[in-house]
């Protein structure tokens, strides 16, 4: 202890060993009466009176008290007060409202502690730099937890857990927000379980809501929905809404389903059946769609949609048109269906029947739906055939067209009477003697021609050339004399019957021959 003075000693006046500790006889103090005077010394004089006390150590052993409420050490209850006399806890700091609670200071920046602000029940811890600027805090307000920085507040905790972003990159207003609903950025209250710039519900036309999740992206109208287990088909009209199925019991994994399972890319889906899932282009008038789950159908569609019952006109004077593809296990059929233009809304009946057909088998049908030569329309079959029906039988309808543009006129058709109309009637056949071997003289001539027997006849009704007084030879008869050249027709026979014949009247090499062996006989004749 360091050489202390003690002076202004006070006079014992009564003995109380727990405050007077210790008991002196002042020798020289003139001030008193008389000498000898008894007088006490306190432990506040012995530690530091007029100077400082240093203690290698010490116990106290009960309770300290610091100026009231400066520093209070409750031993009874091992609790330490800072400000009051009364801590409440294990160790209470007690300040006035708004005033800073406690300071941890370093060289150039500090972190404080305001526990109590304003009347909104706010506590802040707060980190400032070396210029007393408040660079970011944590604040408890009420019951909710604030953290902000000095650009403003950044992210909030509520009383229900609810977590707001804002002011994320100097840009004011909500950024972020996750509640017990799912997660949203820049939506201040979420209905998804993720949203991303979206609102706060689907239109009220949407029909059904996701049950157990969803992704949004976008405001109505033109925002894309994601959700996984919607257990009924929304209807919201002027979004894209994708069903991603969690299941494989039914026959999708991804429906894309804003208008009843209907997309529209720059238009509102025309009101297309249950059945039908499309997609519909604005901007023209063309549509992709198949027949709904388990179909075998796609089809392309323009200016027209289906009601599950017929197809309707989609606008007003465009003539629709309609390709469709069906599926079997035989292969696919293609049709084409083609109508003049109607009113939106009304049916299509000349969608009913396909313009064009390819079915199966690789027959092209054109004007009938269904391949043979019995069905009107014109065939293309994939073995090579050509076939063209028409129900008359007269030469006034004609068929196998040829024209000139360059002459402006036909060159060649054929009459449904069996006519064959040409400008010019040769027939060229190749007949080079490269291609041929084992080249002999003909063996008949004028007797086989004496041997044939034209013939004069009518033709039964809707047969042949259909006529009467007709002029040729019957084909069993010819049959006799040249046997090579007899063919059998294509139409059928009555059952049990043979096939129809037909004469093949190549006979100009046999002409010849004949006229040749005429020629002989007149000169020899003449010769005599």
């Amino acid at each position: 202890m360091p050489d202390t003075k003690i002076t202004a000693l006070a006079a014992i006046t009564t003995v109380a060993p727990a405050n007077d500790l210790f008991a002196i006889v002042d020798v020289s103090d003139n001030s008193m009466a008389a000498s000898g005077t008894t007088k006490n010394i306190t432990t506040n004089q012995i530690l530091g009176a007029g100077g400082t006390a240093t203690l290698a150590s010490a116990t106290i052993t009960g309770n300290l008290t610091v100026d009231t409420s400066t520093l209070k050490v409750d031993s009874s209850n091992d609790r330490v007060g800072i400000g009051t006399a009364s801590p409440a806890v294990r160790m209470e700091l007690s300040v006035a409202d708004t005033a800073e609670g406690a300071r941890f200071t370093a060289s150039s920046a500090w972190l404080r502690m305001f526990p109590y602000l304003d009347a909104t029940d706010k506590t802040k811890i707060q980190a400032v730099n070396g210029t007393n600027t408040a660079l970011s805090d944590l604040t408890l307000e009420g019951l909710n937890l604030r953290f902000n920085t000095n650009a403003g507040l950044a992210y909030t905790i509520s009383n229900t857990g609810v977590s707001t972003w804002q002011n994320v990159g100097g840009v004011a207003g909500t950024a972020m927000t996750l509640n017990s609903t799912g997660l949203g950025v820049g939506v201040s209250s979420p209905d998804f379980k993720f949203v991303v710039n979206g609102t706060q519900a689907v239109p009220s036309t949407s029909g059904s809501s996701a049950t157990d999740g969803s992704l949004r992206i976008g405001a109505p109208g033109t925002g894309l929905v994601i959700d996984t287990g919607v257990t009924a088909a929304s209807a919201v009209y002027g979004w894209i809404q994708a069903r991603l199925r969690t299941d494989y019991s039914s026959n999708f994994n991804l429906v894309l389903q804003p208008n009843g399972g209907n997309v529209g890319i720059g238009v509102t889906p025309s009101a297309w059946g249950s059945n039908s899932k499309a997609l519909q282009v604005g901007g023209g008038t063309a549509s992709v769609s198949s027949t709904g789950a388990g179909s075998t159908a796609s089809r392309f569609a323009h200016g027209a949609y289906f009601d599950n019952t017929n197809w309707l006109y989609q606008y007003t004077g465009v003539g629709p048109a309609l390709y469709q593809v069906t599926g079997a296990n035989a292969g696919s059929t293609h049709a084409w269906y083609t109508s003049a233009g109607g009113t939106a809304g009304n049916t299509i009946t000349d969608f009913a029947t396909a313009k064009m057909t390819l079915d199966a088998s690789g027959n092209l049908l054109v004007g009938k739906t269904a391949a043979g030569f019995g069905t009107v329309g014109n065939e293309v079959k994939g073995n090579g055939e050509v076939f063209s029906t028409q129900s008359s039988s007269s030469n006034a309808a004609t068929t196998y067209h040829v024209y000139s543009t360059a002459a402006a006129a036909y060159r060649f058709y054929v009459g449904l009477g069996g006519t064959v109309y040409a400008t010019n009637t040769t027939i060229s056949a190749i007949s080079d003697a490269r291609l041929k071997e084992n080249v002999q003289d003909i063996d008949v001539g004028l007797g086989a021609i004496l041997a044939l027997k034209p013939r004069k006849f009518d033709w039964k009704a809707g047969k042949g050339k259909d006529i009467k007084g007709d002029r040729g030879f019957i084909a069993q008869e010819f049959e006799t004399v040249f046997p090579n050249l007899i063919d059998e027709w294509k139409d059928n026979a009555p059952e049990g019957e043979a096939p129809y014949k037909s004469v093949r009247q190549d006979l100009i090499p046999v002409l010849v021959k004949a006229i040749q062996e005429l020629t002989a006989r007149v000169q020899t004749l003449e010769a005599r």
